[in-house]
């Protein structure tokens, strides 16, 4: 989902059941975010380090490669794992994904460049790594091995984590103002209850419906859908509550001294197929045994997070050396 709140229209990627991933990208080319272009069919095909672009426009190269080398080292940083190679292609485009070198085949991305809505090219950028987040996360840690669904098999507060851990801190900082707001109206969800919580847009019946039909027509491939939020009958402020609470999550892992806890987190899910399990499992090393100290440790957390980035964690910022 797109950058700074959620937006009007709804763009999702629907991705075929999936067999564990196995090993990692190769090691990075030089020159990562700069697109060479290459003959493969005839589009428009760029290589940028081990991915793949295919565009419509070749002036989306650059800043496509640059949004998507950036995604893939804030990616590694958050969840401690390089994700495979594969392609962001013009959703045009996406038939020609077998075209690509089998070894380039981990993911993709179908991208629409002209959006309907205006947007900075910094926002565009954004929410390009949004959608690569969870392409990265489904790909990597938690495929959809378990039932027909949106996404993976992650929890949907992980989901969505691993898209706004990509974001711009422009983007990131609307949503901690967001959150300072949901917290003194008390609009605050418990720890435990979040994580466990279906995403206000996903719990939609039309969306499940439509979600349903694409995968009934087309169960081998990767989809497109778009929607307006009133055409799911999605309103309130209870979506853009779930990403900017999502966003504070992230900030109060950061809190806890662990860099690599989201990746933790995601194994220990996809290991036991429990949701919330790693609450028990993990909680001692962070010092929070109990599920009521994530709860208790969370809400006075919450009173005091600070509305704006800290050093070096957002993806656009220089990583920090030391702990938080």
């Amino acid at each position: 989902m797109s950058a700074a709140v959620v937006p009007a229209a709804l763009h999702l990627l629907l991705f075929p059941q999936a067999a564990p991933p196995s090993g990692g990208a190769e090691g990075p080319l030089t020159g990562d975010a700069l697109p060479v272009p290459v003959a493969l069919d005839n589009a428009f095909w760029f290589r940028a380090g081990v991915d793949y672009l295919a565009v419509e426009d070749p002036s989306h190269a650059e800043g496509t490669a640059q949004a998507v080398a950036l995604a893939r080292t804030c990616f590694d940083r958050r969840f401690g794992v390089a994700p495979l190679a594969g392609a962001v292609m013009a959703t045009g485009l996406a038939g020609l994904f077998e075209e690509l070198p089998l070894e380039r085949q981990g993911w993709v991305l179908p991208w629409r460049f002209n959006r309907s809505e205006p947007e900075t090219p910094e926002a565009h950028a954004s929410s390009l790594r949004h959608e690569l987040g969870h392409t990265f996360l489904l790909n990597t840690l938690l495929p959809n091995l378990r039932k027909g669904q949106y996404g993976g098999d992650a929890p949907d507060w992980l989901d969505e984590a691993a898209g706004v851990a990509m974001e711009s801190t422009a983007s990131r900082d609307d949503r901690r103002r967001r959150f300072g707001a949901l917290v003194a109206d008390g609009r605050l969800t418990p720890f435990t209850r979040f994580v466990v919580q279906a995403h206000p847009v996903f719990a939609s019946q039309r969306l499940q419906t439509e979600i349903a039909r694409a995968r009934a027509a087309a169960s081998n491939q990767a989809i497109v859908l778009e929607f307006t939020l009133s055409e799911l009958g999605v309103t309130g402020s209870s979506p853009d509550d779930f990403y900017a609470q999502t966003g504070a999550v992230i900030d109060f892992l950061d809190t806890l001294g662990d860099a690599g806890l989201l990746g933790r987190i995601s194994r220990d899910i996809a290991d036991s197929g429990e949701a919330a399990g790693w609450l028990e499992r993990l909680g001692p090393d962070v010092g929070l045994p109990r599920p009521d100290d994530w709860d208790e440790a969370f809400a006075a957390w919450s009173t005091r997070a600070p509305p704006t980035a800290t050093a070096g964690r957002d993806c656009d910022g220089e990583p920090e050396t030391g702990e938080a």
